[in-house]
């Protein structure tokens, strides 16, 4: 309330006016806005908390899908005797063939279905198929067609694995132990001029009567690791790590190769037409005596690439590395065409078989 003193416009004198303000207090308090807050907080925490739950049982969930298909497949291996069964090399005329083919089909469907539950579960993805090498199972079973996207399959034995058609996708099948890597490379090329041999799967029958090279059971453990006949023709490797990978014989005729890693792998022999290797890192690869008719190699890394006696895109066997840029293929880090003062021949100069 204050008091001021104004003339009255209607005699002239001067009076006291008073005047009062009145002030209003919000209805609503700090705690009741506070409150009002964490009412519309609860939907929210409840959401999450309903989400958290829902993703750990979802975990839970491929866990004791992961789990029960262990218990199957030890099953059949041991109950069913399949381990023994495989053991015989039987013929499709003995008598225990057809226990051995129905159990191999369930073995199969079962791991088809698991892989398919695991979905982009890498790590329990590469558990299955680290399982079926431990067991000696994974060049046995049909894998055609299994969805191993985006697994974990770094220092995993896929020696004669059937992956044709498969979903690798970003699957991780790069040889990263060191101590495999050194070892496994100072084995090989000590053994390589041993047996004269060509034949990748002579190399890794571990002994050649006609050269009399036996070696070590140390030797043989390394050599485990070399992913010698593994088919994987018309499977989708698109952005698939496969550095330093020994898949000497390998099949990968029409596959998706395309940004993949294959720095430093071994493709001797191997068996690449019509393979989309676009963009693809080849840096240091060995693709000596591989059949890359018909692949494309646009954009591929080839800087260090072994292609000695390979095939070329264009069916013409490989000799030098001017005939990549002379025969089309547009591939980043090739070796510029040696400066020369006056050709003599026209054919391409050809010292080396390696890029650099």
């Amino acid at each position: 309330m204050t008091t001021k003193k104004v003339v009255n416009p209607k005699d002239g004198k001067i009076i006291d006016l008073t005047e009062t303000t009145e002030h209003f207090q919000s209805a609503k308090t700090l705690w009741d806005w506070l409150g009002l807050a964490g009412t519309l907080a609860i939907p929210i925490v409840l959401y999450q908390f309903q989400r958290s739950e829902k993703e750990q049982d979802d975990t839970n969930s491929r866990e004791e899908a992961l789990l029960a298909y262990f218990k199957h497949i030890s099953e059949l291996l041991i109950d069913k005797k399949l381990k023994i069964l495989i053991n015989q090399k039987l013929e499709t005329t003995d008598p225990d063939y057809s226990m051995l083919d129905a159990a191999l089909d369930v073995a199969r469907a079962c791991t088809l279905s698991v892989l398919r539950r695991l979905d982009k579960d890498g790590e329990r993805k590469g558990r299955v198929i680290r399982f079926l090498s431990d067991t000696e199972l994974v060049s046995e079973l049909d894998l055609e067609l299994a969805d191993l996207s985006y697994a974990n399959l770094s220092n995993v034995k896929l020696k004669g694995a059937n992956l044709g058609y498969a979903n690798l996708s970003n699957a991780d099948l790069s040889l990263s132990d060191e101590r495999i890597t050194k070892k496994l490379k100072r084995e090989f090329s000590l053994l390589r001029p041993a047996i004269k041999n060509t034949d990748p799967e002579a190399f890794c029958s571990y002994s050649d009567p006609n050269q009399n090279v036996n070696l070590s059971d140390d030797q043989k453990a390394s050599l485990e690791f070399v992913d010698s006949g593994i088919k994987l023709y018309c499977a989708n490797l698109k952005n698939a790590n496969l550095s330093d990978r020994f898949l000497l014989n390998a099949c990968l005729k029409y596959a998706i190769l395309r940004d993949a890693n294959l720095t430093n792998v071994k493709l001797n022999s191997a068996n690449l037409s019509n393979a989309d290797l676009r963009n693809a890192n080849l840096s240091g690869a060995d693709l000596s005596d591989a059949d890359l008719s018909g692949a494309d190699l646009s954009g591929a890394d080839l800087s260090g690439a072994n292609l000695t006696n390979a095939t070329l895109p264009n069916g013409k066997k490989y000799k030098c590395p001017e005939q990549l840029k002379q025969s089309g293929i547009e591939a980043n880090y090739l070796p510029k065409l040696p400066d020369a003062p006056e050709p003599v021949s026209t054919e391409p100069l050809c010292q080396s078989s390696v890029i650099t």
